[in-house]
């Protein structure tokens, strides 16, 4: 865990049955794409694994949802920022 986990409470993070539910819905939006790889990246944003900031729930569960419209799998090696 990096240190950028700190920032972000326990409480305000994705569980593990909310990351296994949302990868489910992007593989139904994107049947192609596969559900590991997706709760891998979940993962990795929920726990600052791999270098990646942590993100809290619901901004993470926008930006998943929003990179199934927008990206392909290749691409999400780490989630796109939302729009400002």
């Amino acid at each position: 865990m990096n240190s950028t986990a700190f920032t972000v409470p326990s409480v305000r993070r994705m569980t593990q049955e909310q990351a296994i539910k949302l990868a489910a819905f992007v593989c139904t939006i994107r049947p192609e794409w596969s559900a590991g790889p997706i709760r891998g990246l979940l993962h990795a944003h929920t726990y600052g694994s791999r270098g990646l900031e942590v993100i809290e729930v619901e901004e993470l569960t926008l930006r998943t949802v929003a990179a199934a419209f927008t990206s392909t799998q290749k691409q999400l090696t780490e989630l796109p920022a939302m729009p400002a």
